[in-house]
């Protein structure tokens, strides 16, 4: 199993180099360059830790690899820090196992993206190492690193508040030991801190987002739980999902403190998002910091039970590592026929989002567009600014750009571009804007239209 799991590793890694040279920024990358551009203590929509991740490792070059490039750190990073975990919490065969089926999450495919998730999940993983470790051998020391990577995790994204709920969980049904634990969340706060003093400056927006955002003063509806654990099943791999969850409710059941350590750790970001879901559906990416210790659950539950891995566990892993290398080949190379399958298909392909913003954005540089232009939404602005090496006027008054021109004046006559793709972003005339229709610009992907960007000119 070691050498199958480190051949897995190196595939995976050489996949993450291959999409980073290849591929066009996803519109959220983009949106994260354009921090790292602005550095600051916190963001619109998240704490700051992505843009500096993107700092980094762009002081020489701005390239898509180097934007990318610690996504691959962190995946080596990780991997080494689950396996130490493991093998400390249990076992090496298990620590080996674990790799195997984190791996083999669905959800880990699209680990080469450069997101607010990627150093949330390296420091949930350390978070988790020395907290254990500090459990174990009560040193101030590993209380206070804990701590630390606890700090750095919040920092990342406001999601890993639930590892603070976890530890109270622990410390109160589990652990009735001295209160050093408490150093957990005072050096985590302190670290914080910024966060809360950049939006103290800005009028709170980014608490105020992430509230109305996630749980939405809406009418409630079981649908969008029922759609959430769908989504969760397919995250986690079909039928590895489905396995991870039962062996989640077997061990609600098992009186053992290092499983309920880790069940409790997988399970708060599954029913806290469970619960907001009600108002609206939750993200399949939202529960993340819960995937590391639900994977060793599953571990830890087959490593002797050879009839459920021979018959079970090892076929869901092949079912879900074939369809991510499926979904990896088409991203790359398209190789699957959608439009002899369904011609809309063509248009709904999410691998479409890694192409045609560059093309898009040197048809407008040779333009020469004499008034600035105004994007339909913050994606576009973010893609066309990168893409142009910031020589295009590009104006939005939304999310993080409303902090970005806070001081300047919405345009008087100006290009307006929105785009049809799979959605259909608001146009002109919904916007309200006198307008003259310019003209639109197709892009293809091997012969096939994928997305149509159209421009007005307008006038307020």
């Amino acid at each position: 199993m070691k050498k199958t799991v480190i051949v897995l590793i190196f595939i995976f890694l050489f996949f993450r180099i291959l999409f980073s040279l290849k591929l066009q920024l996803h519109p959220d990358e983009s949106y994260y360059w354009l921090w790292s551009k602005h550095l600051d203590l916190s963001y619109f929509d998240h704490p700051p830790m992505v843009a500096y991740f993107i700092k980094l490792t762009t002081l020489f070059s701005s390239s898509e690899f180097f934007l990318r490039l610690s996504t691959i750190f962190s995946y080596v990073i990780f991997n080494i820090v689950l396996y130490l975990f493991c093998k400390k919490f249990f076992a090496d065969e298990i620590a080996w196992l674990t790799l195997l089926v984190f791996n083999s999450f669905p959800s880990n495919a699209l680990g080469f993206i450069i997101t607010p998730d990627i150093p949330l999940m390296l420091f949930t993983v350390l978070f988790l190492y020395f907290l254990f470790s500090a459990i174990e051998e009560d040193k101030p020391v590993l209380w206070y690193v804990t701590g630390i990577f606890c700090g750095l995790a919040l920092l990342s994204k406001y999601n890993a508040i639930l590892l603070l709920f976890s530890i109270f969980i622990i410390f109160a049904l589990l652990y009735r030991i001295s209160t050093r634990w408490l150093i957990i969340p005072i050096v985590s706060f302190v670290l914080f801190l910024p966060v809360i003093i950049w939006n103290y400056n800005n009028n709170f927006v980014s608490f105020k987002y992430q509230l109305f955002h996630g749980i939405p003063e809406t009418h409630g509806s079981l649908n969008n739980i029922i759609t959430y654990f769908g989504g969760q099943i397919i995250s986690l791999g079909v039928f590895l999902g489905l396995f991870c969850f039962y062996v989640l409710f077997k061990n609600l059941f098992v009186n053992n403190k290092k499983i309920r350590f880790l069940t409790i750790f997988a399970l708060v970001p599954i029913l806290f998002f469970a619960i907001t879901s009600f108002k609206t559906p939750a993200e399949m990416n939202w529960p993340l910091c819960g995937y590391p210790t639900l994977a060793i659950l599953v571990s830890q539950y087959s490593i002797n039970k050879e009839k459920i891995k021979k018959y079970f566990l090892y076929p869901s892993i092949t079912f879900s590592l074939v369809l991510i290398f499926i979904v990896y080949l088409h991203g790359c190379f398209r190789i699957i026929p959608l439009e002899k399958l369904n011609p809309t298909w063509t248009l709904t392909d999410p691998t479409n989002w890694f192409y045609g913003w560059k093309e898009f954005t040197k048809f407008l540089t040779t333009q020469k567009l004499e008034y600035p232009i105004v994007t339909t939404n913050h994606q576009l602005a973010s893609e066309l600014i990168y893409y142009s090496n910031s020589q295009l006027n590009v104006y939005y008054n939304e999310k993080q750009f409303c902090i970005f021109n806070k001081n300047k004046e919405f345009p008087k006559q100006f290009y307006f571009i929105n785009y049809e793709s799979d959605v259909k972003t608001p146009s002109a005339e919904e916007k309200g804007f006198k307008y003259r229709f310019v003209q639109k610009y197709d892009v293809f992907r091997k012969s096939f239209r994928i997305r149509t960007y159209k421009i007005y000119f307008c006038e307020l």
